[in-house]
């Protein structure tokens, strides 16, 4: 079983996050998963007031989430807190994060198949993280893993190719095959767009966090952010 924690934000009162049956998830089983439920109070109402009159429903509906992971073979847990939305969310999920110890966060509308990981490396920041967590996915379950990285031109075409190839031979060390593998340089002037048109080609992406939100609301920064929001793909922000 892998070590690698992954948080799952579920808002509250109307969670989005829809995940698919148990052998689209099957990807994920070597993860412990916590489901982080968060309620949203409207400005004026007690916390404890919505919790009474709401808390057996948000627990039933979290137990039902996490049912389907446990059923794929992830380790799962929940969390359920009441509070005002915006910065106290973002601030109470970052607690959260630091407090379970968790890898990474999860952000997702709804969860695909978890067949084609897209890893996108801009350099060596995080990138022992990220090979951590990337390892932790069911490398059977995966027909292919991309290493991507965005040039700001040909000269540097070189560099980044044997930055990812380094990668791909620590990821099949630890179990991928080269079947499983693929490795893309692509020269842009915008790495985020790029990266964010690239994004919807695949089913999960996985990178790190290098910037700051820019928002007291937002829990990732803006080049994340904007990714997640752009391309409509899940996407996991490995946290240091």
């Amino acid at each position: 079983m892998s070590d690698q924690t992954l948080l799952i934000p579920v808002v509250f009162p109307e969670p989005d996050l829809s995940p698919m049956d148990d052998m689209h998830l099957a990807g994920l089983r070597g993860f412990n998963i916590v489901l982080s439920g968060y309620w949203e109070v409207p400005a004026g109402v007690s916390p404890e007031t919505v919790r009474d009159d709401h808390g057996t429903e948000a627990e039933a509906v979290l137990y039902d989430i996490a049912a389907q992971f446990s059923r794929a073979g992830a380790s799962t847990d929940i969390q359920l807190q009441f509070g005002s939305a915006g910065a106290g969310e973002r601030e109470y999920q970052n607690r959260l994060v630091a407090g379970i110890g968790a890898d990474g966060v999860l952000l997702a509308d709804r969860l695909q198949s978890m067949h084609n990981l897209l890893v996108p490396l801009r350099d060596s920041r995080h990138q022992a993280e990220i090979v951590d967590l990337v390892s932790a996915f069911d490398a059977g379950s995966l027909f292919i893993l991309e290493l991507y990285h965005v040039a700001a031109e040909e000269a540097a075409v070189e560099a980044a190719t044997e930055m990812l190839r380094d990668v791909e031979e620590t990821l099949l060390a630890r179990g991928f095959s080269e079947a499983d593998l693929e490795v893309t340089v692509e020269v842009a002037d915008d790495p985020k767009a790029a990266i964010a048109a690239i994004a919807r080609d695949h089913h999960i992406v996985v990178m790190g966090e290098t910037q700051q939100p820019e928002a007291s609301d937002q829990l990732f920064g803006p080049v994340c952010t904007y990714i997640a929001e752009e391309s409509g793909t899940p996407i996991i922000v490995v946290r240091e």
